[in-house]
C-alpha cells in the first residue's frame, strides 16, 4: 500500500468518524426537542424558540458531514 493510498484511507476513516459524531449529535438534538426539560420554559411555541434552532444546527452539520463522507468515498473508489 502506497502512502497516498494510506492518506485516502486516513481520510476516509475521518470522514466516517465525523459522520457517525454528526449523527450522535443529530439524535442528541432530536431528544432535547422532545424532552420537558428547556432552556426557556414557556407555552410551547416559545420554549421551541431555542429548540428548533439547535435542531436545524444539528441537521446542517449532519449533512455537511455525509457530503464529505460521499466525497472521500468516491476518491478512494475512483481508478486512478
Amino acid at each position: 500500500m502506497t502512502e497516498s493510498n494510506q492518506l485516502e484511507d486516513s481520510a476516509l476513516a475521518h470522514a466516517r468518524k465525523q459522520f457517525t459524531k454528526s449523527l450522535i449529535v443529530l439524535g442528541i438534538a432530536f431528544v432535547y426537542l422532545i424532552s420537558p426539560i428547556d432552556l426557556i420554559p414557556g407555552p410551547p411555541p416559545a420554549e421551541w424558540i431555542e429548540d428548533i434552532p439547535i435542531l436545524i444546527a444539528s441537521a446542517v452539520y449532519t449533512g455537511i458531514s455525509y457530503y464529505r463522507l460521499r466525497r472521500e468515498r468516491a476518491k478512494s473508489v475512483a481508478p486512478e
